[in-house]
């Protein structure tokens, strides 16, 4: 029930939407004949990757017909499968992740998930004067008007976006559960317990653009991890405060993300067990490589392997590596 409602918090989370004045979406030939410098200072808009914050006078969010009214029909029709298979791995994920310790119906979660976006989005390409537009609609089943998503503007010469190094949304949350590494026990019990690696982390991130349209970033991270109890009869349990520098990049499309970085683990204690005693374990160095489909510049997954080892002068070392899913919202 506790992940059915963190899972929920998630998805209102990402929904919610700070409401930014209109902007405008260019019509006139010239405009299109202007430098990218000029036509960003004439329509700041452009910057706002996500659609929703580029209104029409009628409309929330532009829709195809709106772009087809005023820049006439388009010259290419892309499918986003990439994007569709994170997206419907996503959603299922989020099913899992809600209803799969508790019932075997968490598929069926995940497929009412994604039924209303179960065909993939579609990316229509313009050329209009020195630019070549490209922009991605939503495509529903169950609905006529297909709305916009996100756009890139690319000069037709260089090809390469005119968006300056930003991030619209540079901060984040990350939540979510990991396992892996040693099993641990303690002498006064034969337990089965849980993989030292287990545990639910919770961190607060920074994103820093390094390229136009946030192509790669860098992204610094801190938070806690808290295992829980590793033995229930003993109630031993592990945590840490993990610091974490990755860098970042787009990958296939603008909604997958590969990442590589390193972490910092400040003062891991291992406390309970046997005579409730409490272990200092040394400061520890780990590698982690990550992949993050974001199916909104608002929220996403993450799934994120971590090699880590833990030691202290009184015991061996623990083999702590771990895969882990989260979910991150960013503000």
């Amino acid at each position: 029930m506790k992940k059915f409602i963190f899972i929920l918090t998630i998805l209102v989370l990402s929904g919610c939407v700070a409401q930014k004045p209109i902007g405008e979406i260019p019509t006139n030939a010239l405009d299109f004949t202007l430098k990218p410098s000029e036509l960003l200072e004439a329509y700041p808009s452009i910057k706002d990757n996500n659609l929703e914050y580029i209104q029409d006078a009628t409309t929330k969010t532009p829709t195809l017909k709106i772009f087809e009214e005023k820049w006439g029909p388009h010259v290419s029709i892309k499918d986003e499968w990439t994007d569709y298979a994170f997206r419907t791995g996503y959603m299922f994920g989020l099913g899992y992740t809600a209803l799969g310790e508790s019932t075997s119906l968490w598929p069926l979660f995940g497929a009412l998930l994604t039924l209303p976006n179960a065909l993939p989005h579609q990316t229509y390409t313009w050329n209009k004067g020195d630019y070549s537009i490209d922009v991605t609609f939503t495509n529903p089943i169950f609905a006529d008007e297909k709305k916009s998503l996100y756009w890139n503007w690319k000069e037709k010469e260089s090809v390469k976006s005119i968006l300056p190094p930003t991030t619209e949304k540079p901060f984040y949350f990350l939540g979510g559960y990991s396992a892996g590494g040693d099993t641990v026990f303690f002498t006064s019990t034969g337990e089965e317990a849980h993989s030292i690696g287990f545990g639910t982390t919770l961190l607060l991130g920074y994103e820093l653009g390094l390229t136009s349209n946030n192509d790669y970033n860098i992204r610094i991270e801190s938070g806690v991890k808290y295992t829980g109890v590793l033995i229930p009869s003993s109630g031993a349990k592990l945590t840490e405060i993990p610091v974490n520098m990755m860098l970042s990049g787009k990958i296939m499309d603008d909604s997958v993300h590969l990442g590589l970085g390193i972490g910092y683990k400040v003062s891991p204690t291992l406390y309970g067990g046997s005579g409730q005693t409490t272990t200092e374990l040394d400061d520890a160095i780990s590698g982690m490589i990550q992949v993050e489909y974001k199916p909104t510049t608002r929220a996403g997954i993450v799934f994120r392997y971590e090699v880590l080892n833990y030691s202290a002068p009184t015991i061996s070392d623990i083999e702590a590596s771990n895969f882990g899913t989260y979910f991150t919202v960013y503000f």
